[in-house]
């Protein structure tokens, strides 16, 4: 495994390219598609979007959808201690987790991750020629204000919670992401 860690604004973002291979990817794919028709339509996202975010029964002990996939949950936890290290953090546990379903003209609007330490996504579809997320810069100097990462299949991103950041209005393909937050161990 290969960590990256670059800070575009001062703020340190983490970043690991192919953390999940294909394979993997596909049976992750199919059990959310298989269950997505349990979770209702997050509108507020986009006509389509479908999201397992903030269900009533995510609790510390079932923290959601890497409750599914303990193997990629113990992996993700592996490349935050290694993140938390390396900035001298606190190390962090994962509390929650969850899917979203994102396909034409869905949107995710700026927003941060209140109550959390840190925060990631794991990309298990997308398309990196058409889709990014972009992050707004803390500080708001005149330099560079947003700095934009392509949503590529497999990869990994965390950063600190209080960094804004969302995704703008899908024009094609569909895009399929788990994202977490974390506190204090």
């Amino acid at each position: 495994m290969n960590l990256e860690l670059f800070a575009p604004f001062a703020v340190t973002i983490a970043s690991v390219s192919n953390f999940l291979d294909e394979i993997d990817r596909d049976k992750i794919k199919e059990y959310i598609l298989n269950n997505a028709e349990k979770y209702s339509k997050n509108y507020s996202f986009g006509e389509n979007n479908i999201s397992s975010h903030l269900k009533e029964d995510q609790t510390l002990e079932n923290d959601g959808i890497l409750d599914n996939f303990l193997e990629v949950r113990n992996k993700i936890q592996n490349v935050l201690d290694e993140y938390c290290r390396k900035e001298d953090e606190y190390l962090q546990k994962i509390t929650n987790s969850w899917f979203n379903i994102q396909t034409f003209g869905d949107l995710t609007y700026p927003h941060h991750h209140p109550n959390s330490s840190y925060s990631g996504v794991l990309y298990i579809e997308s398309n990196p020629e058409t889709q990014n997320i972009h992050y707004i810069n803390p500080i708001m100097t005149k330099s560079r204000n947003t700095i934009s990462r392509p949503c590529v299949p497999g990869d990994l991103i965390i950063w600190p919670s209080y960094l804004i950041h969302y995704v703008k209005p899908f024009s094609e393909d569909r895009r399929i992401a788990i994202s977490f937050n974390t506190q204090n161990v």
